[in-house]
This record gives structure tokens, sequence and C-alpha cells, in this order.
């Protein structure tokens, strides 16, 4: 039983605390230490926003991101509502040109060909209140994931035949806007599917900034760099004379093994046990559709928390040495 995520956890680095005010607003470099249990949690949060945090993940093609150029990355911003566009260019010696862009395709080029994960878009003029969240469907079909509306969950039938949530979409009602503290999480273990077929790394990209709201007047100095043997490289501005305030950003770097070990094997006899539950509990429905659960190759994730020139670096070894070995209608990789 996977152990799932507690919001709670989020709303402690998310909102001035009741009491304990002065100490939580000049410890927001305290917030890495959340992203460094993130990465060893069963459920995975991949994006988290809130009156003082920001956590947006994006995929980066592995050869990108190996070894990390740590500049490019730290001057690379996604915002969450950057998406699929057609554009239309006029001169550079091209003559007039309308092609379709992908989203992360402008950007720095550790990011070239990666995919994002979230988009929050506004209709404006006819959407009220918070932007609704959607999810790369890339993602969600290739996992055969479906959104369950009462369960605000992308979900599938798990070995018993029960509906599991897979990805889910957390909100904590306590305000609107800027006071809301929302999550989307993912199972880990098909995050970690999903990004050794791909050949993709998470890149997180966090900003944590804290402040008294109403008597903010900026910042007052110039932001300051520091490397940390264990953790990112953060930028942080702080002022002490009338207001004590804090702000820290920077990038982790999540990457997974390309190993596959033999527990496909017993991974493709697992989805055999899904379909026979599934068959036997919703037999017409079955028969009907024809369409059988695809196998998941499951991936044991190790973290190995390290620095490497001021991005956080959580590296997932091979679960093990003795594959790539053939499986019978598999691939070998």
């Amino acid at each position: 039983m996977a152990r799932r995520f507690d919001i709670t956890r989020l709303q402690a680095i998310s909102k001035l605390p009741g009491t304990g005010g002065a100490e939580w607003l000049v410890t927001a470099e305290d917030s890495v230490e959340f992203l460094k249990a993130n990465a060893q949690s069963d459920e995975v949060v991949i994006y988290a926003s809130g009156p003082a945090t920001l956590i947006h993940a994006v995929f980066a093609p592995v050869q990108q991101v190996t070894p990390a150029n740590q500049e490019d990355l730290l001057h690379c911003f996604v915002q969450t509502d950057e998406s699929w566009v057609i554009q239309k260019s006029y001169g550079g010696g091209e003559g007039h040109r309308v092609y379709l862009e992908a989203p992360l395709s402008s950007r720095c080029k550790s990011l070239a060909g990666g995919e994002k994960l979230i988009f929050r878009r506004s209709f404006d003029g006819v959407q009220k209140g918070e932007s609704t969240i959607e999810l790369s469907q890339k993602l969600v079909h290739a996992l055969g994931l479906h959104f369950v509306p009462e369960r605000n969950a992308y979900c599938r039938l798990d070995q018993r035949g029960d509906i599991e949530d897979v990805i889910r979409i957390i909100r904590l009602d306590e305000g609107a806007g800027r006071e809301a503290v929302t999550a989307v999480t993912i199972l880990t273990k098909d995050l970690s599917t999903y990004m050794t077929l791909a050949d993709m790394a998470l890149v997180f990209i966090f900003d944590f900034t804290r402040f008294r709201p109403g008597s903010f007047n900026g910042w007052g100095c110039s932001p300051s760099n520091r490397t940390s043997s264990t953790g990112p490289l953060l930028q942080r501005r702080q002022q002490w004379q009338r207001q004590l305030r804090e702000w820290a950003h920077g990038r982790a770097l999540h990457r997974v093994a390309r190993t596959i070990d033999r527990r496909v094997e017993r991974g493709i006899e697992s989805d055999k046990a899904r379909v026979r539950n599934v068959q036997d509990i919703r037999p017409q429905e079955q028969d009907r559709s024809g369409d059988l659960l695809r196998p998941r190759i499951p991936v044991q994730l190790l973290p190995r928390i390290g620095a490497a020139m001021g991005v956080l670096t959580m590296a997932y070894p091979p679960p093990s040495s003795r594959f790539p070995r053939k499986i019978p209608g598999r691939v070998a990789t």
C-alpha cells in the first residue's frame, strides 16, 4: 500500500502560521527539505501552489541534462499556462512563416524536446475563479488513466478491480486566489515507468517566497547566490530592518535508472491478474470493449541525494545489474 501524500505538509511551508510567524518568515530555505522528502515518497508532488510556494515539474530529455548545465537550468522559468500555440514569424531571412510550436521549445537548451505535465489556462472574460488544472494527455493515456470527477483524480482499476487514484488533484478550500493551496501528485511507480520508457528526467522549478502580506514594499537589496553542498543554489533576498522576509528558489533534478529488471515479469503477471478481475467484475463491459489493460513496468526508486554545482540532483540507481534480458513479447532495453 502506497503512503499517500498529506497536503498539510505542503500547507506548513505555504502559509504564514498563526504562531511563530517571525521565525517562519526567515526560513524559506528550509522548504527545500520538502523537496528532498518528496523525492523519497510513494506519491510525488509534481505541481504545488500556495501563498508562499510554487513547485512546477517538467520533463527534460535525459541526454539534455546529463551532465546538467547549471546556469542554463537556473535561468529557465516555465509558465504554467505555456502550451501549444500557432506561431507567426516574419523576417529573419526566412520570409513569412506559420508553424505549430510546442511548449518548452523556446526555453533553455536543457528543456528542449521535453514535455510539460501541468497546464493552467484561463478563459478570459468567461471563466471565473481559479483556472482549471489540465494534465498532459500523453502521460494520462500512456498510463491508461481516466478522470473521475467525484474523486478529482485520474484513475484505473487495480489488481483487485478497485478504483485506484494514480494522479490526484488536491486543494485546500481555505481561501481564494493566492490563499488557496493546491497540489497535483502522481504515484512514484507510475512516474518512474513513464520516465524510463520516455528516457526523461524530471526537473522541478521551485520558488519559496515568504513575507507578511500588507506590509511588503520591496526586498531592499540585490539577491546573493550561494552554493550548498547538500542542496540547490539558492538566490536569497533578505531585509531585517522593518519586516522579516526571505526568498529562496532553484531547480531540483530527478533521474531514474533506464535499466529494467526482472520484476517486469511480475508486473506482467500482475496485469494478467488485473485483467481477470476486471473480467470477473464487469464481464459485459470487458467483452464489449475488448480492451485489455496494458502491462505496467514497475521500477524501484532508491533516491540518492547529492549536490551538483548548485542544482539539487536526485539520482535513482538501477535496481539490478542483471538486466537487460529478453522477455517474450517485450523489447529488451
